[in-house]
């Protein structure tokens, strides 16, 4: 994924005829394609789509699993099984398959079952005298021959 801060630079670097396309994807290391696609189009966020991901080993305790996850989920967070307990448990019931799948399934799962967040970007692009910054110290001035501390 490619974030919105990189996807101003390299669209920068373009305008102002400072580098090449080649010379951009070199120095960001992504393909000229992508470094064309970014100049192209006015989005600020591209993703790669992701293959589906299936469970064929899963198949049989799938919903023993969900089952567990759901209850979890409706409870204390203490109270929260961990990947490796799931599997554990899964095990004692007969389940042959790896704790990768297991541990792939409950990411995957918990991901689809959290809260989404939309996602804003505000470009904080200031013209000049608009926007000021001052950091705020404390000094020892001589004002008409009197030392005072100006803050």
């Amino acid at each position: 994924m490619l974030t919105v801060d990189m996807i101003r630079k390299i669209r920068m670097s373009l305008a102002r005829g400072e580098s090449s396309l080649r010379e951009v994807s070199k120095r960001y290391n992504l393909s000229r394609n992508t470094v064309r696609k970014i100049a192209r189009s006015d989005a600020t966020e591209l993703q790669y789509p992701k293959r589906a991901v299936r469970y064929p080993v899963l198949g049989p305790v799938m919903e023993r699993l969900v089952e567990c996850l759901a209850s979890d989920a409706a409870g204390p967070v203490s109270r929260m099984r961990s990947s490796r307990k799931l599997f554990e448990e899964l095990r004692s019931e007969g389940y042959e398959g790896s704790y990768d799948a297991v541990r792939r399934y409950v990411k995957f799962w918990k991901e689809s079952h959290r809260s989404k967040l939309s996602s804003a970007y505000v470009p904080l692009v200031f013209g000049r005298g608009e926007s000021f910054q001052f950091d705020w110290s404390e000094e020892v001035v001589e004002l008409g021959g009197i030392s005072q501390r100006v803050r």
